[in-house]
């Protein structure tokens, strides 16, 4: 389970899809172990715009409610939303994940979450909405020296320039981390 978390944090999804489900057909898998390959195959899925099995993870997730985290369930089902054009749907959810990763201090997801929602307004041409979430998401991660907070606060000032909105770009621009020097 662990090594199929690694592949997909480091961005090679097809190790991680190969690993997660060698996880999911042992007969011997514990259910929570389960639900957290359903969880991360499910963001797989996501990524990926593979709806089928999207559905399959997320109701593989409603199946074990004893055992999968109520955050993992509603995140895998925002991105549904998202992806089939219910944006308002999507955001309204990926806001109560972020505030569920919040509550249990799992900042790591509460950024994901907040970077998804970022996503998703910014394709549905929502620069205001886009600039908001990519901002606490850069944010969070630039306070965990996180390498992705560059990029998302690039967004956000972006997103906020375009929508008119200069103290964001202004707060944006305060904490992008300074580009590396080139070796």
């Amino acid at each position: 389970m662990l090594a199929g978390t690694i592949h997909y944090r480091a961005g090679r999804l097809d190790r991680a899809q190969a690993t997660l489900s060698a996880v999911l057909q042992a007969g011997d898998t514990s259910p929570a172990t389960r639900a957290r390959a359903h969880f991360i195959a499910g963001l797989i899925a996501a990524d990926l715009a593979a709806l089928p099995a999207l559905r399959d993870h997320i109701a593989a997730l409603r199946e074990g409610t004893a055992v999968a985290s109520r955050a993992d369930y509603l995140e895998l089902q925002a991105s549904l939303l998202g992806l089939e054009s219910d944006i308002d749907g999507a955001l309204r959810l990926f806001d109560q994940v972020a505030d569920l990763r919040r509550v249990e201090r799992d900042y790591r997801g509460m950024t994901r979450a907040l970077a998804s929602a970022g996503g998703i307004a910014e394709q549905a041409g929502r620069l205001q909405a886009a600039g908001n979430y990519l901002y606490r998401a850069g944010r969070s991660a630039a306070q965990r020296n996180d390498p992705q907070a560059r990029d998302w606060l690039r967004r956000a000032i972006n997103g906020a320039a375009r929508s008119g909105d200069t103290a964001l770009v202004r707060e944006a621009k305060a904490i992008l981390p300074p580009a590396e020097a080139p070796r």
